[in-house]
């Protein structure tokens, strides 16, 4: 998890977009968007809908999270 902190830090640091899987079962569903802030239990992702298009802001629970990808990685 220590691993997943460094890299929304970064993140949010460079205004950079990110992918996040939640999904334990389906690991090809994911949210994307910018870091708009987070404490160690949760996120807070300003997401992009599937046209890049700023769609809303959500909040997700670190511990949930399975896999992030950022900057293409």
């Amino acid at each position: 998890m220590s691993n997943f902190i460094t890299i929304i830090e970064k993140a949010l640091k460079e205004s950079k977009i990110i992918s996040v899987y939640d999904e334990q079962n389906n690991s090809n569903v994911f949210s994307a968007g910018i870091v708009k802030g987070f404490t160690k239990d949760e996120l807070v992702l300003k997401k992009l809908n599937k046209e890049g298009k700023f769609d809303g802001t959500m909040v997700m629970k670190i511990d949930d999270i399975i896999r992030i990808q950022y900057d293409g990685i």
